[in-house]
């Protein structure tokens, strides 16, 4: 496939030739001799216009020719140009869209990653009394329920954990919603 300026070049040349050509013409024409004669000479001058025009109208047919090949030429390559910068266009236009459709997925992982969580909602503790039996330790009895012993401390404050006293009552902190 030839590109426009090349087309246009191609053009260019063919004129070029056809002007060579006139002038080839011109200079190679060998001169006819004309005849004294008063009536001879009109006659042979016609005879050469006639030629002359004659071989003037086979060059513009063939120039012709040539130019319109050429712009036939140069139209086919103007109509591949333009399908070829059109599939171009629409192949840019599909990987706009898939880039555009990336970009809102990561818009919506970045709002779920940024997203602030919801406030916890205050707990409320619940105390329930226990009385510890014989051989208990703080942390079987935390354990029973479900809480840190530091928890159970933390609640009953002046226990002792290393022995606690059988048949001493605590308070066991539950959260409400249990």
């Amino acid at each position: 496939m030839q590109s426009p300026w090349q087309v246009i070049l191609g053009i260019v040349a063919a004129v070029a030739l056809v002007f060579s050509a006139l002038a080839l013409v011109e200079i190679y024409t060998p001169p006819k001799v004309v005849s004294a004669a008063p009536g001879g000479l009109t006659s042979r001058l016609t005879l050469l216009e006639r030629a002359v025009a004659a071989q003037a109208e086979a060059l513009r047919n063939q120039t012709a020719a040539r130019t319109e090949a050429a712009a036939t030429r140069t139209d086919n390559d103007l109509k591949n140009l333009r399908n070829a910068m059109q599939s171009a266009f629409d192949q840019v236009g599909h990987e706009f869209g898939e880039l555009n459709a990336r970009i809102g997925a990561l818009e919506q992982a970045n709002r779920a990653l940024t997203a602030k969580p919801a406030e916890p909602r205050p707990t409320t503790t619940v105390f329930v009394p226990y009385v510890i039996k014989e051989g208990d330790t703080l942390a079987a009895i935390a354990t029973l329920f479900g809480i840190t012993e530091q928890a159970l401390r933390k609640a009953n404050a002046g226990l002792d954990p290393a022995a606690p006293e059988a048949g001493r009552k605590i308070l066991i902190p539950l959260p409400a919603t249990r």
